[in-house]
Order: C-alpha cells, then structure tokens, then sequence
C-alpha cells in the first residue's frame, strides 16, 4: 500500500552511482516536492520533502521531468532500518521512497526560441544596402 502526498513537483536530480560497503553499486535519485501551505491565521509554512528513487526506477522517474514546477500526487512508502556505529549509540533512519507520480495538470511547456523577424528585401537599386 502506498501513502500519498499532493505539491508541487519542483526538483528531480541527475542519477547518482554509489557503491555499498560490498562493492556492488546502485543508482539514486530524488524527488523535492514542495507541499507548503497557508494556515488558518495566514501564516505560511515550508514544507519541501524530499523522497528517494532507486534502481530501475531512476529511469522512469525522468519522464516527469517536464513537469517540474506543476502540481503532482507523489505515491510513496516509507523504509526504516537501524544503524549500529561503533560508538555503540543505535540511530533509526526513515526514508520516504518514491513509489510512482502521478501528475494533476499538463505539463509546462517550455517557451521555444522564437524565429528572428524576416530582413526586409533590400533594393537592387539602393547602393549603401538600407532597404529604403
């Protein structure tokens, strides 16, 4: 079962290639959603979460990419572990993984690089080339 959270999607990172204590490697990306909100009093309150992406997924998760800066429903689950160091003080992590987007909105569309004007025709008959 996964949890939701409805924001604005406003970060995908490049996929990192780390290596465990093993040796073996593994891909990891995050996903920023900012899920900030107004209360009752007009007082504003960041929230901007940050939930990983690994493996295959990696992949997949880039085709959001366009819908950065638009409103999403980020589906996710939460993974806990225990960490032991040797100073022998146990720490519990919770991490929130990335499960699925799924979008609220089309995407943005990105302004495309408009076309210079067209150069009036210069005259033949003009000899220092001004088209007048």
């Amino acid at each position: 079962m996964a949890l939701e959270l409805k924001g604005v999607l406003r970060k995908i990172t490049p996929t990192e290639t780390l290596q465990t204590k093993a040796g073996n490697t593994f891909k990891k990306r995050m996903v920023v959603l900012d899920c900030s909100y107004t209360d009752d009093f007009g007082e504003e309150h960041n929230n901007i979460i940050g939930f990983e992406v690994g493996g295959n997924k990696c992949d997949e998760i880039g085709q959001f990419i366009d819908y950065i800066n638009t409103k999403v429903v980020v589906q996710f689950g939460i993974q806990g572990r225990t960490y032991e160091p040797s100073s022998g003080d146990t720490r519990y992590i919770v991490s929130l993984r990335c499960v699925n987007i799924v979008p609220q909105q089309p995407p943005i569309v990105t302004r495309q690089e408009v076309a210079p004007e067209a150069q009036p025709p210069t005259s033949s008959n003009n000899r220092d080339g001004l088209p007048f």
